[in-house]
Parts: structure tokens; C-alpha cells; sequence
């Protein structure tokens, strides 16, 4: 016998035992636990920056109504017109990003994902 040889037998030894402990139904139940744990922590997040950018546009619309009443009263000064132009950009840029996300139904398939992650 080689050493070769005898060398292909030990690693095959190894490769074939590596692959009993990984492919263990516990060790396969804990990865697919620790998946799920962290797909829902993340769509934890991203269900709370969409609702912290909803809120956002919200004010935003009260805070543009507010300075576009001011303004239409008469008080014309350059800070009510600069604040207004700020807050329109603001806000079209939080509606983009809404938009984006909301698009494709994402809290729908958030929902999905949650109640059968084998759709991924």
C-alpha cells in the first residue's frame, strides 16, 4: 500500500465523518433555527425603518401644509419659502424610497417569508 493511497484513505475518512456530523438531522434543525432567527430579526428592522419613514412623510405633509397656510396668509419672508423647499425635497425623496419598497408588495412577501421560509 502507498502512502498515497493510505493518505485518500484518511482524508476520505475525514470528508465522510465531517459529513455525518454536519448533515445530522440536530445540527441541520439548529442552522435552519439560528436562518429563521436572524430573517426575522432583519425583517424586524426593515418593518420599523419603513414604519419610521412612514411617520416621517406624515409630519413632513403636516409641516408643508403648515408653511404653505403660513405663506398663503402673507408672511413672505425667505425662511418659510427655503423651510417649504426643504421639506418637498424631503419628502419626495422618503415617497421614492416608500415607493421602492412598497412596490412589489414587500411587506406581503415579508409575510410570506415568515410563514414558509422554504419560498426563499
Amino acid at each position: 500500500m502507498s502512502w498515497w493511497s493510505a493518505r485518500d484513505r484518511i482524508e476520505q475518512g475525514l470528508i465522510s465523518g465531517l459529513q455525518r456530523e454536519v448533515l445530522r438531522a440536530d445540527v441541520a434543525a439548529f442552522a435552519l433555527a439560528e436562518f429563521k432567527r436572524q430573517l426575522r430579526a432583519r425583517l424586524d428592522d426593515t418593518r420599523s425603518h419603513l414604519a419610521t419613514m412612514r411617520n416621517k412623510r406624515e409630519t413632513l405633509k403636516t409641516e408643508i401644509a403648515n408653511l404653505t397656510r403660513a405663506i398663503a396668509e402673507g408672511r413672505r419672508s425667505a425662511a418659510p419659502l427655503d423651510e417649504l423647499g426643504k421639506r418637498e425635497r424631503e419628502l419626495d425623496s422618503i415617497s421614492e424610497k416608500l415607493v421602492a419598497a412598497d412596490g412589489r408588495g414587500l411587506d406581503a412577501r415579508f409575510r410570506e417569508i415568515e410563514e414558509s421560509p422554504e419560498s426563499l
